[in-house]
């Protein structure tokens, strides 16, 4: 852990999950079972999105990976004092580790986006689903959509992300925000690896610099 908080568990690959052609886009339950070693019988879960690629379904909902990692406070740190060890919040935390789903703030899909999902795959609606890590990358993909429905507690926004949301706005595309605080933090991408960005950045929220002010992007 370095001065800014910062958490990365350093793991080395052992698995991957490999998506088929054939997987439907939304949100997948993944229970990662350990079967050697000291801890054999040890269990964990963790969710992955699956999108569809270049999808033109009528619908799309965006889900708020970048917030479920602001409020994960594993290692000891987040971008919150209350999930933080001695109340002192990181100001960069990291896409390489473990959810610590039950830790006091903590985000994740079963709280305010499965309602929406349930309610969408009940009705029948044409739908896919992206992260907000994608959009952030691909802005110009919630073009392609008439309807774009930003899942639950999707606090913590790039500027390539708003700049998208502005343009498809002004495209005619149709915005749906089921919740609130949407969005309100600011922050930058930093380390981007080569096929994805594993940390985010941002400034420490308080009552006289609110979580709007925003992240260097330098």
């Amino acid at each position: 852990m370095d001065a800014s908080g910062f958490v990365d568990a350093g793991w080395p690959v052992t698995d991957q999950l490999r998506v088929g052609d054939d997987w439907v886009s939304g949100y997948y339950l993944i229970r990662a079972l350990l079967l050697s070693g000291p801890q054999a019988g040890s269990a964990t879960t963790t969710y992955v999105v699956v999108r569809t690629r270049r999808s033109g379904a009528a619908m799309l909902v965006q889900v708020p990976a970048n917030t479920w990692q602001a409020y994960n406070g594993w290692g000891g740190k987040s971008l919150y004092p209350f999930s933080s060890t001695d109340v002192r919040q990181a100001t960069r935390v990291s896409f390489e580790r473990p959810f610590q789903w039950n830790m006091p703030g903590g985000q994740g899909p079963l709280g305010w986006e499965l309602p929406l999902v349930r309610f969408i795959e009940r009705n029948g609606y044409d739908v896919s689903y992206q992260s907000d890590v994608f959009t952030a990358l691909h802005p110009a993909s919630l073009w392609r959509h008439r309807l774009v429905v930003v899942a639950g507690h999707d606090e913590y926004w790039t500027k390539p992300m708003r700049d998208g949301f502005d343009a498809a706005r002004a495209f005619g595309v149709n915005l749906a925000f089921m919740g609130a605080t949407t969005p309100i933090g600011r922050f930058a991408y930093r380390d981007a690896a080569a096929r994805f960005w594993r940390t985010s950045r941002c400034p420490t929220p308080t009552r006289t610099r609110p979580a709007r002010r925003p992240c260097s992007e330098s």
